[in-house]
């Protein structure tokens, strides 16, 4: 996992300079992107994590070493010294689920009709996890999630 560049790109730069941080997952150093992950501010003490991988990538446990990484980062004094990550994703998003939930983030609920995709209106879900949280996988999701 290496940091973005800002490679042409004002928003990755903004970013990192936000203390938004978002990095580029590769197989390798000069290898292609095959995912994304990133630490959006939530406040000042609290981002949202958000994460992508390639399709030919899923499940295969990269995500979850990711998450890993930036929950590490992002809590660490010597990184952004944060008390919360949130996550939040779309109801029936389970591979996200998952690896929200192998990372130790709690099952907050559902938020109802609390999200848009391509302009509807859907239900999402939601965990967290505090800088307090051990980051094992974490009990009390509903099943099926």
């Amino acid at each position: 996992m290496t940091p973005c560049s800002n490679g042409g790109s004002p928003a990755v730069a903004r970013g990192w300079a936000d203390n938004n941080p978002i990095w580029a997952l590769r197989p390798r150093a000069d290898g292609p992107v095959i995912g994304m992950i990133g630490l959006g501010k939530a406040d000042e003490s609290a981002r949202e994590v958000g994460y992508w991988p390639a399709p030919e990538y899923r499940s295969r446990g990269m995500m979850s070493r990711a998450v890993t990484m930036v929950c590490e980062f992002g809590f660490h004094a010597d990184g952004l010294a944060l008390g919360r990550i949130g996550w939040h994703a779309f109801a029936g998003n389970h591979p996200s689920a998952a690896v929200a939930r192998r990372n130790g983030f709690r099952y907050e609920g559902m938020a109802r009709l609390g999200s848009v995709q391509r302009g509807i209106r859907r239900d999402s879900r939601q965990a967290g996890r505090l800088a307090c949280d051990p980051p094992d996988p974490a009990e009390g999701w509903p099943s099926g999630v």
